[in-house]
């Protein structure tokens, strides 16, 4: 069965749904930002069992029809979490990843989420991924929830850097 879109009347009815995506897709975590800045909020796709993340694209009329694929194609992502890390005013994704180093794909104009920079070299057992300014200092800041080993915080400096 695709991922569904169940849309709320208002009155707690959930009687449209919006089907997208394809009937084995194995999504585990789905986030919802304006990935390409057209004011339309996109559905970002964290794939497990060796399938691409994928970003559908908002064409304005609730269509998800155009993706962007982020990721090496073969991820075992479980959690995915969206800011800008690098403060270039662009929205970038941070992955949790089992058996693989959890990443954070670049969001650029000229080559959107081809970029990527490892957050660990462990290849953590990483099933949850969220952001905050844990250390107060302005920037965002990922935490990580790990099976079988500690939790990680990854604090990010002014530039993005770890």
């Amino acid at each position: 069965m695709p991922n569904q879109i169940c849309l709320n009347d208002g009155k707690a009815n959930f009687e449209k749904i919006i089907e997208f995506g394809a009937n084995d897709d194995s999504t585990i975590d789905v986030a919802i930002a304006d990935m390409n800045n057209d004011g339309f909020k996109d559905l970002i796709l964290a794939n497990r069992d060796g399938q691409q993340n994928y970003i559908y694209l908002n064409n304005g009329s609730l269509g998800f029809q155009e993706r962007v694929a982020f990721g090496t194609g073969s991820d075992e992502t479980r959690s995915i979490a969206i800011a800008d890390f690098n403060s270039d005013g662009i929205l970038d994704i941070a992955t949790a990843n089992i058996n693989q180093a959890n990443m954070i794909y670049f969001g650029s104009s000229k080559q959107p989420f081809k970029n990527a920079v490892r957050t660990d070299e462990t290849g953590d057992r990483s099933f949850s991924v969220e952001i905050a300014d844990v250390d107060g200092d302005g920037d965002t800041d990922l935490i990580f929830a790990n099976a079988g080993q500690p939790n990680a915080i990854l604090l990010i400096s002014e530039n993005g850097s770890k």
